[in-house]
């Protein structure tokens, strides 16, 4: 049942139960006179917020339209019959690489098959991420910003206002055409609420459990020292960036100063033989909820489930860590001192990239994590899980990965080889790269891998009504009459 039909149904509705008229005071029968209370008013309300959310599909529009919010307005893009890259599927994803040397490539059948991108540059591109099919942004260095309307084949050079260049590590979109964030080196935060006016400041950050302070970028010469790899936000007020030296950045807007604020935490340090050290950060992704894994050495795995507050409708996180290959699961970090972990004698494991997923409504993840050494592991809610990398562990110095579902794992090594597993990460088969440019072929280094799942929804920013909810409420609603009458 589409969403169309769900809203002729809720029409329908409408019409068959009509607000009631409110009966004047003439019309009301005299004291001491028994009257059948009236239907009651809130059935057309139901009906009336049936067909709002029927309608209400941001991100896509019904089965034949992909609905993106561009640089100009809302784009609708008609699918066209035969077109395999917007085929729409439970086993379907898009993946994107890139790499040194403005390299791009991508899998639109899940990791199966790989083309090359033209991104009209020669920097090295550090980050990829899309909003949905066919909108999205890569950065790089010298403060490189790349759009794209179009699964990649073209692309846009923006101008992101910055009076010096920057190397830029990270980009996330939350809505296209809405609030995009980028950061970088020096502590660089850039931040944009329609993703064409950009604003951007330097954070200096010191002691943990206190506000960072904002200083003006000015190149090579901003006092921050910081180095910033990622950002994920659970809403355009509320979210988290990760970077060096252990740093953890609670980012809260909506203040009484009316502007963000910006809270250093350093919530994990590792006990190793020689020292205790903090793990520098080099990713963090987020589920359809909003809860967020980070990933970075020594083996660091963090989770960050964001909570609201009652009091003010804010945002407190839950914070809690595991380290692979020797944790079996997660310990909670509470208060505001650095939890001592375990350090990994025998085996260091840089982690690269984390994805996480959320299975039930319990807030269980699947978590992937991938690193040096050809290191992947699944944690499947309860333990971590290593990965079977006899194939490639000795032909790169990491990997990168990518989950669309919790059995489907797509690895990139740095070295410009593709793997992909079906069951989990148990086994891997080389992918076809034989269409990428020799370039890429011979060893070019990628940076960073990102996907999207066709039924995903657009990592929590997209909200669609699913079809049988929409039945449903309809159903529901039938019987509403039958009820309030008895």
């Amino acid at each position: 049942l589409s969403s169309t039909r769900c809203s002729i149904v809720s029409c329908y509705l409408l019409i068959l139960h009509p607000i009631p008229v409110a009966p004047s005071l003439e019309s009301m029968p005299s004291s001491g006179t028994h009257m059948r209370a009236p239907p009651p008013t809130h059935m057309p309300l139901i009906t009336t917020a049936l067909l709002f959310l029927s309608m209400l599909r941001l991100g896509e529009a019904g089965p034949g339209v992909l609905r993106g919010h561009g640089r100009h307005g809302v784009r609708n893009f008609a699918r066209r019959q035969g077109d395999s890259a917007l085929a729409d599927n439970d086993k379907y994803a898009w993946v994107y690489a890139v790499g040194a040397g403005g390299m791009i490539v991508t899998s639109r059948d899940a990791g199966d098959t790989w083309l090359p991108l033209d991104s009209g540059v020669s920097v090295d591109l550090l980050d990829v991420m899309f909003i949905d099919a066919r909108n999205g942004l890569v950065v790089g260095a010298d403060s490189t910003v790349l759009s794209t309307g179009n699964l990649g084949n073209e692309w846009e050079a923006l101008d992101i206002q910055l009076p010096h260049s920057a190397r830029l590590n990270g980009v996330w979109i939350m809505v296209s055409g809405g609030p995009t964030y980028i950061v970088g080196e020096k502590g660089l935060f850039i931040s944009s609420g329609d993703g064409e006016e950009f604003e951007h400041t330097s954070l200096v950050c010191t002691t943990p459990g206190t506000e960072c302070t904002e200083t003006a970028f000015i190149g090579a010469n901003t006092s921050s020292s910081l180095n910033l790899f990622g950002a994920r936000f659970r809403d355009p007020d509320n979210g988290i960036l990760v970077g060096d030296n252990g740093t953890v950045i609670i980012v809260r807007g909506g203040s009484a100063e009316g502007h963000r604020t910006f809270h250093l935490e350093k919530p994990v340090q590792v006990k190793l033989p020689s020292m205790n050290k903090f793990p520098d950060f080099y990713s963090i992704s987020n589920d359809e909820l909003g809860d967020m894994v980070a990933s970075g050495t020594f083996g660091v795995v963090l989770q960050l489930m964001p909570f609201s507050r009652e009091k003010d409708d804010g945002v407190d996180w839950k914070l809690s860590a595991s380290t692979v290959p020797t944790s079996e699961g997660f310990v909670d970090l509470t208060g505001d001192s650095s939890v001592m972990l375990p350090g990994t004698d025998s085996e260091e494991v840089g982690l690269r990239s984390s994805v996480v997923m959320n299975m039930d409504v319990n807030r269980i993840k699947t978590i992937l994590v991938t690193g040096s050494g050809g290191y992947c592991g699944v944690f499947d809610g309860t333990t971590w899980k290593r990965g079977n990398s006899d194939l490639f562990k000795t032909e790169s110095d990491y990997v990168l990965g990518y989950m669309p579902t919790k059995n489907t794992v797509i690895l990139a090594t740095n070295t410009g080889k593709m793997y992909k597993s079906n069951d989990a990460g148990a086994t891997f088969k080389k992918m076809d790269t034989s269409m990428v440019d020799k370039k890429w072929e011979q060893g070019i280094t990628v940076y960073k891998i990102f996907g999207r799942n066709a039924d995903q929804s657009s990592q929590g920013i997209r909200r669609v009504m699913s079809p049988a909810i929409s039945l449903a409420l309809v159903v529901t609603s039938l019987f509403v009459p039958l009820f309030t009458h008895l």
